[in-house]
């Protein structure tokens, strides 16, 4: 079993192009809290199902097309599973639901929910097959629901604890029906089979030691070219994800570590901890994605195709901490190539923001060294001691103390599997080889600085050189150096022939630090030297200041004063041209000329067609005022035969009334289309589809059957109408005929009508094929209604109708023609 550590810096983190950064939605994360957290999956690359503002409205929302629809549940949900690619399921406290999409043509999504309710409270939730879910309660059950919300089956877990179950660690394998589920005690866990009910494990199984396990997951149809056939793989973390580890369940049930990962967050004050992450493992379980909770971090894991172990690990920055993250593949397809692009839904307290990870950086080769091989306990003790060896060889070669601090790897990584106890040693050659690289790197870093340093202050030295070099070109300069020179060799040759003269005494030393430096006489030399160089600069500066001040005087007037002369000169003599008679503006004024030429041209063409208008007005003005006085006469003349058919109407009523009632006979009440219809309405809220419709085809109106379809109970449920087992055939055939005599009388209704005439014909195509073939008889009586609606349909023109109509019109045309041949 191999060691392996990564550490996550803010220097190293990758960072997304621009245009692979794109927020999906802005929601607040202000009513959730560490209990109930927000949360997120997605089935699929198009739809993302999420806990929106509060913990019990459950949004999915069209990624692709940016539309969305809402559920509001009646309690707050604390699991949340991806089933397939348009169902998911919700749960919390006691109760779960079961979320079905219903996605349209044009990118609306409907949602309708089925919820049921469990005798205990829910620990964990885990997506199984035949649409069903496995369900572990508080007390110590495992359930598994179907989805009409009903328990299908129910067992106690067999290592169930004495104390309630507080661990939310539950993974299924949906093809070998195994799940892993809590153990005996807080950090032990049990792999077990969901058809005998019992453990699969001889022994008990401690993943991470003495430490309890976060999350597990199973590896559901990924292979693994180098492991043995029939293995499966098992992924446990824990330290609040940053310790996974990587397992392989043989054939013959035994539990083996293949390897362990540790990911550690280094702050800016260069200290390390391993802040909490949230685990997700991609569709098609290539990588594994680690969101932090505290920095803006996802680490990428890229599995190995050979074994089930971490290939290359990636940082990116994310732009703030996660509250949620779900991963899948992202297509996009352009001219000629179809990209594949690793994709993250990050949720921060703000908003929803999806990222793309670049596929150069993403992938690559592997980047992972391992920090140990795992020895045997034998070994323990030469592996100690090739470590202190190895570092104290570190230490010699490159430089490093004993005391300073070195990375050292996690040295008792210990596994209980099948009673044999194995302990990681950091003596490694791989791991001395990563020091020694370390520290060579960071000496090549200090030699540059240092030759950085030293050349910054050559150049900087060979500039005041070449300056001074130029200042004591100057003669009055040169005077003052000599004189500074010879001042300095009479002090210093008063200083030799006294020293020549006296006897030479035994000169004290001056000393640093116990070593001998130089003597008095040396010393006071240098102290000469160090004063003649201080007092260079100043006399540079004077010498250039007053070399200035005599240059500027014997040049300055004279460039003055013929300045002066030649600007009285320009004010005298000068003369500007005229710019009318250039080249350039008489060509520009002729274009000018031209262009309002032709703007006159058109006002003068716009002018005389207004003119023929105003003439061909003129006439038709009586025309007009003709046909106003015949509509208003015509108006006139229907009101008042409306006013005698209301009078007659009334009359009616009363005759009939008196005539019942000399009958003796009971009055029976006659129902206007008004109340037929509202009876209609709550049949249909009712779910009795077809006594609605016979009711309102009873009167024998068209408008009243088509305000019925107008209604919004038909329009929401309009797939139920048109479906073949709402309506019995005949009643449908006479919905259709109606809809579509006489349907040019009215143009306004015709797309509606030919619609509704569409979605009959189309959603009974099936059953309609079928009768014929069974029973060419019955379409045989059928066949002249069948004509009608044809032949109303064809009387249509196709330039007074959109092209939807068109097409409704083609395709009905298109489905009868063979039942009526």
């Amino acid at each position: 079993m191999d060691t392996i550590s990564y550490v996550s810096q803010e220097s190293n983190r990758n960072v997304c192009q621009a245009n692979n950064v794109v927020p999906l939605a802005r929601v607040k994360a202000t009513q959730f809290s560490e209990e109930l957290p927000p949360l997120a999956v997605s089935g699929s690359n198009r739809i993302l199902c999420y806990t929106n503002k509060k913990p019990a409205e459950v949004t999915l929302l069209n990624r692709i097309e940016g539309k969305k629809a809402d559920t509001v549940l009646s309690f707050s949900v604390t699991h949340l599973v991806s089933m397939s690619e348009l169902t998911y399921v919700a749960a919390g406290a006691q109760s779960i639901v079961f979320l079905t999409a219903d996605l349209h043509a044009d990118g609306a999504i409907t949602v309708s929910s089925v919820e049921g309710s469990l005798p205990d409270p829910i620990c964990a939730l885990a997506a199984n097959t035949n649409g069903t879910v496995a369900v572990t309660t508080t007390a110590g059950q495992l359930l598994v629901v179907g989805s009409d919300g009903n328990k299908v089956s129910s067992f106690g877990l067999p290592s169930t604890p004495k104390a309630p179950i507080r661990s939310n660690v539950l993974a299924v394998h949906k093809e070998l029906q195994l799940a892993v589920v809590p153990g005996k005690n807080q950090t032990a866990l049990d792999i077990i089979s969901l058809n005998s009910e019992k453990s699969i494990l001889s022994k008990p199984w401690f993943p991470h030691g003495d430490v309890p396990a976060d999350a597990a997951y199973i590896i559901q149809n990924r292979q693994f070219t180098g492991a043995a056939a029939g293995s499966r793989f098992v992924l446990t973390t824990a330290h609040r994800n940053t310790e996974l580890r990587f397992w392989m369940l043989s054939e013959d049930n035994n539990m083996s570590l293949v390897e362990q990962l540790t990911v550690t967050t280094q702050s800016a004050d260069e200290s390390r901890s391993q802040t909490p992450r949230l685990l997700t493992v991609n569709q098609t379980e290539e990588y594994v994605l680690l969101a932090s909770t505290t920095v803006p971090s996802i680490v990428i894991v890229e599995l190995d195709r050979i074994a089930f172990k971490a290939s290359r690990v990636t940082d990116w920055f994310c732009m703030a901490p996660a509250l949620f993250c779900v991963s899948f593949i992202r297509k996009v397809k352009e001219a000629k190539t179809l990209s594949i692009d690793l994709s993250a839904v990050i949720r921060t307290t703000e908003q929803l923001t999806m990222f793309t990870m670049d596929a150069s950086r993403l992938a690559g080769s592997s980047n992972l060294l391992p920090l140990t091989p795992m020895p045997s306990a034998s070994n323990n003790a030469g592996s100690a001691a090739s470590a202190q060896a190895a570092t104290t060889n570190v230490t010699k070669w490159f430089g490093a103390s004993a005391e300073s601090p070195m990375i050292i790897p996690p040295t008792s990584v210990s596994s209980s599997i099948a009673g044999n106890k194995v302990t990681s040693s950091s003596a490694d050659a791989q791991f001395v080889a990563g020091q020694a690289a370390a520290a060579l790197k960071e000496q090549s870093a200090a030699f540059g600085e240092t030759f950085s340093e030293i050349d910054e202050k050559l150049v900087s030295l060979q500039k005041n050189a070449r300056q001074i070099t130029t200042t004591f070109q100057d003669p009055k300069l040169k005077d003052e150096a000599q004189f500074a020179g010879r001042e300095f060799a009479l002090r210093n040759k008063h200083r030799l022939n006294q020293a020549a003269g006296a006897p030479t005494p035994v000169q004290p030393q001056v000393t640093t630090g116990g070593h001998v430096v130089m003597t008095p006489a040396q010393a006071d030399l240098m102290q000469g030297v160090r004063n003649l160089i201080d007092a260079i600069p100043g006399y540079v500066r004077t010498a250039t200041a007053e070399s200035t001040k005599k240059l500027l005087g014997g040049v300055l007037p004279q460039a003055v004063s013929r300045a002066m002369s030649a600007a009285e000169s320009v004010d005298q003599d000068a003369a500007l041209p005229k710019l009318t008679i250039t080249e350039g503006m008489q060509t520009f004024s002729a274009a000018i000329d031209k262009i309002q030429q032709s703007q006159n041209n058109i006002l003068k063409q716009e002018r005389a067609t207004n003119e023929s208008l105003c003439l061909r007005m003129v006439p038709s003005n009586e025309r007009h005022t003709k046909v106003l006085q015949t509509s208003k006469s015509f108006l006139q003349s229907v009101k008042s035969e409306l006013s005698l058919l209301r009078d007659e109407i009334n009359c009616t009523k009363k005759i009939v009334k008196d005539i019942k009632t000399l009958g003796g006979a009971a009055t029976v009440p006659v129902q206007s289309a008004e109340e037929v219809l509202a009876e209609a309405v709550a049949l249909c809220s009712s779910g009795q589809w077809s006594e609605a419709v016979a009711k309102v085809d009873a009167l024998g109106d068209l408008p009243s059957l088509m305000h019925l379809l107008q209604s919004d109970i038909c329009t929401e449920q309009r797939g139920t109408i048109t479906s073949s087992s709402t309506l019995p055939l005949p009643l449908m055939l006479q919905v259709c005929r109606k809809l579509a005599n006489n349907i040019t009388e009215q143009p306004g209704n015709v797309p509606f009508r030919a619609k509704w005439v569409h979605d009959f014909i189309v959603d009974w195509d099936d059953k309609l094929v079928e009768l014929k073939t069974n029973d060419a008889s019955q379409i045989a009586a059928l066949q002249p209604i069948l004509e009608e609606i044809v032949a109303n349909l064809s009387s249509i023109d196709p330039r007074n109708t959109d092209r939807a109509t068109r097409n409704n019109v083609k395709l009905v045309d298109r489905l009868i023609q063979p039942l009526i041949a």
